[in-house]
C-alpha cells in the first residue's frame, strides 16, 4: 500500500489457498485520490465439501454495492445482491434455487 504527498492512497492484496478439502481465492483492491473520495473493489471465491461461493463488492465515491452466489452440492443456489449509498440508504435482492433449478421462497 502507498500513501501519497497529495493525501491519496492505493492499495492492493490478494491470497489463494488450496487444500484437499478445497480452495479460496480472494483479491482486492482500494484507492483514494487527493479529494478523500474512495474507490475499490473486491473479489472472494471458495468451494469445498459443502458447495462453492463467489463474491465481488464495489466501493466508488459513497455507493457500495455487492453481489454473491451460494451454490450447494446438489444444485441448490441463492443469489443476494445488494446496494448501499452514502447518506440515502441501500436495498437487497435474494434469489433462491432449489436442485430443479426452480426459483423458491429463501429460508
Amino acid at each position: 500500500a502507498t500513501w501519497a504527498s497529495d493525501g491519496s492512497f492505493s492499495g492492493v492484496a490478494g491470497t489463494e489457498i488450496t487444500g484437499e478439502n478445497g480452495f479460496v481465492s480472494g483479491r482486492r483492491n482500494l484507492e483514494r485520490d487527493a479529494d478523500g473520495n474512495w474507490s475499490g473493489a473486491s473479489a472472494l471465491d471458495a468451494s469445498g465439501q459443502n458447495g462453492s461461493y463467489s463474491g465481488n463488492a464495489t466501493l466508488d465515491d459513497g455507493t457500495y454495492s455487492r453481489g454473491a452466489t451460494y451454490s450447494g452440492v446438489d444444485g441448490q443456489s441463492a443469489t443476494v445482491e445488494g446496494e448501499y449509498q452514502a447518506g440515502s440508504g441501500g436495498s437487497r435482492s435474494v434469489t433462491c434455487i432449489d436442485a430443479s433449478g426452480t426459483v423458491v421462497d429463501c429460508p
